[in-house]
């Protein structure tokens, strides 16, 4: 017949639970999350700051320290005839009182011209040095100009700019505009 399977006196007790060690959720307080936004913002202002700064004092170095004649000529034709702006044509002039006046009145006379309603668009082709000698050069230039009324644009003769330069020498020096005469037009 058939036997009963053995039993053990000894009573069965549950084997040991292992316990696992459960991380605990992150916790997304406010104060973490707007101190990572602030970390983030300022990581972008600083950047931002970085490139201005750096693209100001680039300008504002080349801008007074002209390496060739004809970078002084084309930026003193752009501070002229497309910013008209003073402060930033004299970073191109000596510092002769005369040069200085002529130019105030060649801005004053194109701001005139577009507060009765008319419009300037001035070009010019690439500066050439006509003449160089130690320290001094003179830079010739064709500067053309259209005047836009209304719908219909009347084209002037170039003119003819010569310019005087005077190069400053040393390590805060560069090319600057002398003198200025504009012939033709």
């Amino acid at each position: 017949m058939s036997q009963p399977a053995p039993t053990s006196s000894a009573p069965q007790t549950p084997l040991p639970a292992t316990k696992t060690k459960v991380k605990p959720p992150i916790r997304f307080r406010l104060r973490n999350v707007l101190l990572f936004l602030a970390a983030g913002l300022a990581l972008v202002v600083a950047a931002v700051t970085a490139v201005v700064v750096f693209y100001i004092g680039r300008s504002a170095y080349q801008a007074g320290h002209q390496t060739s004649p004809t970078e002084a000529a084309d930026g003193l034709l752009y501070a002229i005839l497309h910013e008209r702006s003073e402060s930033a044509a004299s970073k191109y002039l000596c510092d002769d009182g005369s040069i200085k006046h002529q130019v105030h009145s060649m801005i004053g006379q194109a701001k005139r011209f577009e507060s009765s309603g008319k419009s300037a668009q001035y070009s010019w082709g690439a500066p050439h040095v006509r003449s160089r000698s130690t320290g001094r050069a003179t830079v010739t230039v064709n500067v053309g100009l259209k005047v836009l009324d209304g719908s219909h644009t009347y084209p002037y003769p170039d003119q003819g700019w010569i310019l005087g330069e005077r190069n400053g020498g040393g390590p805060l020096g560069g090319w600057h505009v002398c003198s200025l005469r504009i012939t033709g037009g």
